[in-house]
């Protein structure tokens, strides 16, 4: 009964309290750490879409070129007359990397 009391009167003066918020605080520092909190979350997530995005553009951008440099390679002479090419143009060009500009 003695050590409720002490608890007791412990907890009604300032150092019982700041050892309380301490634990308290100690406590929830630990929740956080073993489950992220959903703003933890929600900044992951933002993180990650942008660095997806961010890899996505240059994709696009390279798979566009290597598709139209295909189609380029594929296309007749009389074809490549018409939109203002030289054969020699269109190989130098369809022969590039898809990276390369």
């Amino acid at each position: 009964m003695d050590s409720i009391l002490n608890d007791f009167s412990a907890s009604l003066s300032g150092a019982g309290i700041e050892r309380a918020h301490a634990e308290r605080m100690s406590l929830d520092a630990e929740q956080l750490l073993a489950r992220p909190s959903r703003e933890l979350w929600r900044l992951w997530w933002r993180v990650g879409r942008a660095l997806l995005m961010a890899w996505a553009a240059p994709l696009r951008v390279w798979l566009m070129r290597a598709r139209q440099r295909g189609d380029l390679r594929e296309l007749d002479p009389h074809l490549l007359r018409d939109i203002g090419v030289l054969s020699g143009q269109a190989v130098r060009e369809s022969e590039k990397f898809f990276w390369q500009e």
